[in-house]
């Protein structure tokens, strides 16, 4: 063990948080509104959403705003299915 390699488990640990968090907040706004899209990857910094048209503009906005809660900075691909995503 090194301080570097201690600041970065450190580091790590802050963003899991960070992320449980958003998980958590995501997965309960889209059950209290009833809607199909749903939170189906997660892998490190990248949320994987499987999105229904049918929920509307609107549930992207509320979903890009969770994410931004804490002054995270949001991109965003889309696509029919994960390998072809723009």
């Amino acid at each position: 063990m090194n301080k570097l390699k201690l600041f970065n488990y450190v580091i790590q640990n802050q963003e899991t948080l960070a992320n449980v968090s958003k998980i958590e907040r995501i997965n309960q706004y889209l059950e209290e509104k009833k809607l199909r899209t749903k939170l189906v990857l997660i892998t490190y910094d990248s949320f994987l959403l499987d999105f229904s048209a049918n929920d509307g503009k609107k549930t992207l906005l509320a979903l890009k705003t969770i994410l931004e809660e804490d002054g995270m900075i949001v991109k965003h691909k889309h696509g029919l299915n994960y390998s072809f995503l723009n």
